[in-house]
């Protein structure tokens, strides 16, 4: 009509002022008309339209519906009988679908017995005691639903057709059953569940499920045939790996505990999935689902049951699965309660597959009602033309009223809260007042969803207007800055910020209101860290990105904020840790080099001693010397134990109660008397595993830096105390790599000195980094005490400020029980060799050689000498029966000192050996076997220290034989 109306004159307007139903009955009539006259008469149709138009016009309400009725009736006849083809269509499309489900739900049976019998076979395999008879049951259970589902296959053909890898999945089978004990079971049964899956979607576009255009059901198809057997499937890894684990009692590769995390992770999250798949489908309903029958819903809902079971597995699954050192849970009670919770998942699945297939065989059998009904209303459709007449004008008129009202409603804005439900009508007019219903509805479901983004957003989201008044303060917003919503709205954003930023941001919204340039800040797309200021006036760092936007023509500005304060914290202690480590690796290098050096030297000292008068005045110098080198091998020691590579540790249970004790003895004597020396420990033993040397060192450098800081201060004290302690939430979120939930042992050294600002307590722990004059330290006291503590699985952390002095915590993890405490043994004299041993010799270092090898005959030995392991090889298969002790270096181009162990034993030799090595003790890999016989000592090895140990090896072997 829009169209027609261009061509009209405007004295003749007024002439297509009519509904839009009278102009479908004219369009319809004229089309008609048009065909028939064309037919007819060639030509003309101008004056026909407008004869027609002015026919509508003149006709009254009652003619016009009269008019209708009659142009109705043919398309109706027109449109019932497609109708009828579209529900047969249907129909044939409904039962299709009946016939995939069927089949999902024989799948999914045959998948839950075989991922039964992969976990049942995983923890058989670990312990062949345990489901001996269940296996042999479900393989029966098993093969009866291939059978059946080979039928199934067969009797839907060629609706589903069988797809081509279904004979890989019969050979998988038949592998499984033949060979029980193969490793790769778990990969078959694997495979086989992932194929039966992939048949499960095949299925569901060969049924064409997945174009249901029911929402509902689509919805409930997705969750239960996608979601929830991928989830199943996991589980069913989980448990499996699970009883496996707990059937090897520990015997596992540590893989699997890093696979079992992983499924872990994996349940978590497809288990969020399918719990949000499923609180979206609660409030859905299936389509006609409202006009239908109500009925009662069940006492408990599968899903609800399945979903609340998932999640204390999950947590017993960590604590007695992975975290427990020896599981109380045994595999058959774990995959038990696995097995239950998985078929309550699956009886969840079937359940509702089944609640599918019925509201499918339910949506037949309405469709060929409606056909019936159909055809029905075609034999009395020319009756109800007549009654149609006389409905159709009351309700036209009615509904116009109707509308009339509805719309001055919504124009007075209390649409919503009365309704439009009044508007009863199923014409055009009623469909276009509940329409708009419909879209009023949408729009306060829109404002909803928006609403609750913004307040569970986790991000502060601040919104302000042009003149920076704050609009919107969003929850996240109010944890960050400390205020509530209601004591900002409407204040300045500026209260938010430092006073160097607020004159920035003034510029900037000022210059971008004046449109003379982009602010700074304002429509960037990159976030900019700044500072925000809280309630109590406290600055820290966030993260800022705004936005620009136009609301009814106002400019309006979104900030979205986060609080970056712990990730800054986490960056600089990965900076130090970097740090940490390229330390390690150059200290691990040079340490080599620098011991063999000093091994050397240590050495040539011994000889030069040995071969002057005993109070020769050179001989003091000489001893000098040797202090020199102790202080220089002291200080490689301090270094590796720092970079985490000196393992040359006495680790042993040590009672911490003497040795903080002796600590602090040995400290006092290089402390004035002017300086109050406080001793507390507790008196409950406290038992930590560690180097006893190490800890009291660690202590001691503790009192003598505290010494230093009171040292010109009026209050001169120090406080050592040793306590029990259990830390809070907050230390472990310091220190994430301890363990929590065990006691610690607290060593607290405090000191009433000048104390530390935040920049020198940043970088106390970092090698060579001091406060002290040039010559009065070396800079690794403090970094040796960290890489100590953090050895022996503890942390250590220091409280100070600048005039209030400084206070150092140590924590190490306790024993359960206290330790017996042992004395160290008294140091040795040089033992000479009895006449006639021969040892040899060998490290690939010259200087290193000859010393050790003049020491060696000094001491009475005779000493064959290689220079790798090749060539001592050679050497101990020729003069092997004369050889009584081989002492060798452990790294060594050619062939190393364990490579050389290992031939020596497998030449079937028991000699005694003696290992030198001037790296850290983890390259010094032996089995509990290969150390018998075996002597390991560090560079620089001291010469009485190293006579007495090759005396005991070669003692023991000649009391054993060889």
């Amino acid at each position: 009509m829009h169209l027609l109306i261009r061509e009209v004159p405007p004295s003749q307007r007024h002439l297509f002022s009519i509904s839009e139903m009278t102009a479908l009955a004219f369009l319809l009539l004229a089309a008609t008309l048009f065909a028939c006259y064309r037919r007819r008469y060639g030509g003309g149709q101008g004056d026909l339209l407008y004869s027609l138009i002015r026919l509508m016009h003149a006709l009254r309400y009652p003619q016009k519906f009269l008019l209708i009725s009659l142009v109705l009736l043919l398309p109706t006849l027109w449109l019932a009988g497609q109708q009828i083809a579209a529900l047969d269509a249907a129909v044939r499309d409904a039962r299709l679908k009946i016939v995939g489900l069927d089949h999902i739900i024989g799948n999914s049976l045959l998948a839950r017995a075989v991922a039964e019998h992969r976990g049942m076979t995983r923890a058989h395999q670990h312990d062949p005691t345990l489901f001996v008879r269940a296996l042999a049951d479900k393989q029966v259970e098993i093969d009866a639903l291939f059978r059946a589902n080979h039928l199934l296959d067969r009797s839907q053909a060629p609706a589903i057709s069988v797809p081509e890898y279904w004979p890989q999945v019969e050979l998988l089978w038949r592998r499984i059953k033949q060979a029980p004990d193969d490793p790769r079971q778990w990969r078959w049964h694997t495979s086989l569940i992932a194929l039966l899956l992939q048949h499960n979607r095949q299925v569901i576009h060969e049924s064409r499920l997945d174009y249901e255009s029911d929402p509902g059901l689509r919805s409930r198809l997705l969750l239960l045939a996608e979601h929830l057997p991928q989830l199943l499937e996991t589980l069913g890894q989980l448990r499996g790996q699970g009883a496996g684990l707990l059937a090897a009692a520990g015997r596992v590769d540590p893989q699997v505990r890093l696979r079992i995390d992983g499924l872990l992770g994996r349940v978590r999250s497809q288990l969020l999935l399918v719990g949000d798949a499923h609180e979206a489908i609660e409030g859905e309903s299936f389509a006609g689902e409202g006009e239908a029958e109500e009925h009662e819903p069940p006492a408990t809902d599968p899903a609800d049951r399945f979903v609340e079971r998932v999640e204390p597995l999950i947590a017993l699954t960590e604590q007695e699965v992975l975290r427990r050192p020896h599981p109380l849970l045994s595999a058959r009670d774990y995959f038990v309660r696995m097995t239950a919770v998985i078929r309550a998942g699956f009886d969840w699945q079937q359940q509702g597959l089944g609640v599918l297939r019925g509201r499918l065989v339910d949506g037949v059998e309405q469709r060929v009602g409606q056909q019936y009904r159909i055809k029905l209303f075609l034999l009395v459709a020319l009756i109800a033309a007549l009654l149609f007449f006389a409905a159709f004008y009351r309700s036209v008129m009615r509904t116009i009223a109707a509308l009339d009202a509805a719309v001055e409603r919504v124009r007075r804005g209390d649409g919503r809260e009365h309704g439009l439900e009044v508007i009863e009508c199923a014409d055009e007019m009623g469909d276009m007042v509940r329409a708009f219903d419909a879209v009023l509805g949408e729009l306060a479901r829109v404002a909803g969803q928006m609403e609750a983004v913004v307040r569970h957003a986790a991000v502060a989201i601040v919104t302000i207007d042009a003149e920076g008044a704050i609009r919107l303060f969003n929850p996240a917003a109010e944890r960050i800055f400390g205020y509530e919503a209601k004591e900002v709205v409407g204040r300045n954003v500026m209260m938010l910020m430092p006073g160097p930023l607020r004159e920035r941001h003034r510029r900037a919204l000022r210059d971008r209101l004046a449109g003379r340039r982009r602010g700074a800040l304002i429509g960037t797309s990159m976030p900019v860290r700044i500072e925000g200021q809280r309630r109590n006036g406290e600055r820290f760092p966030l993260e800022l990105s705004v936005g620009a936007m136009e609301i009814d023509g106002a400019p309006m500005f979104v900030g979205m904020m986060r609080d970056i304060t712990e990730e800054q914290r986490l960056q600089q202690q990965l900076r130090h840790a970097q740090r940490v480590q390229s330390i390690g690796t150059l200290v691990g290098g040079v340490a080599h080099n620098f011991n063999n050096m000093l091994g050397g030297i240590v050495g040539k000292l011994y000889l030069a001693k040995s071969r002057m008068q005993p109070d020769a005045q050179v001989r003091r110098y000489l001893e000098e010397v040797e202090e020199i080198v102790a202080h220089a091998a002291a200080m490689i020691k301090d270094l590796l134990t720092y970079a985490r590579k000196d393992f040359f540790r006495e680790m042993r249970d040590v009672v911490l109660n003497p040795l903080v004790d002796a600590a602090a003895r040995t400290a006092a004597l290089g402390i004035s008397e002017d300086v109050t020396l406080h001793v507390a420990c507790c008196p409950e033993p406290l038992t930590v595993h560690g180097d006893a040397g190490q800890i009291q060192q660690v202590v001691v450098n503790l009192i003598n830096n505290a010494r230093d800081a009171v040292a010109g201060c009026r209050l001169r004290e120090i406080s050592v105390d040793l306590r029990r302690c259990r830390p809070d939430d907050a230390f472990f979120a310091r220190h994430p790599e301890l363990q929590r939930g065990s006691d610690y042992a607290r060593i607290e050294v405090c000191d009433t000195g000048c104390g530390m600002d935040e920049e020198t307590r940043a970088q106390i722990f970092e090698p060579f980094f001091t406060t002290k004059e040039v010559g009065a330290g070396t800079g690794l006291g403090l970094s040796t005490a960290y890489g100590t503590v953090t050895n022996h699985g503890g942390a250590i952390e220091v409280v100070s400020a600048p005039g209030e002095g400084s206070c150092f915590r140590i924590f190490l993890p306790l024993l359960s029980a206290a330790a017996e405490e042992e004395g160290e043994d008294p140091p040795g004299e040089v033992r000479r060799a009895a006449e006639g041993v021969t040892l040899l010799l060998v490290d690939d270092d010259d200087q290193v050689r000859r010393a050790l090898g003049e020491v060696l005959e000094e001491l009475g030995y005779r000493v064959l000498t290689a220079a790798d392991g090749r060539a001592a090889l050679e050497l101990f298969h020729r003069r092997r029966e004369e050889i009584a002790c081989v002492v060798s270096d452990v790294v060594m181009p050619e062939m190393g000192g364990i490579e050389l162990l290992r031939a020596i034993r497998a030449a079937g030799s028991t000699v005694p050996v003696v290992l030198l090595t001037g790296y850290d003790r983890g390259r010094v890999e032996l089995s509990e076997e290969e150390r018998t016989g075996v002597e390991l000592l560090g560079k620089p090895v001291w010469i009485p220290l190293f006579s007495q140990r090759i005396d005991q090896v070669i003692h023991g072997r000649k009391a054993g034989g060889d």
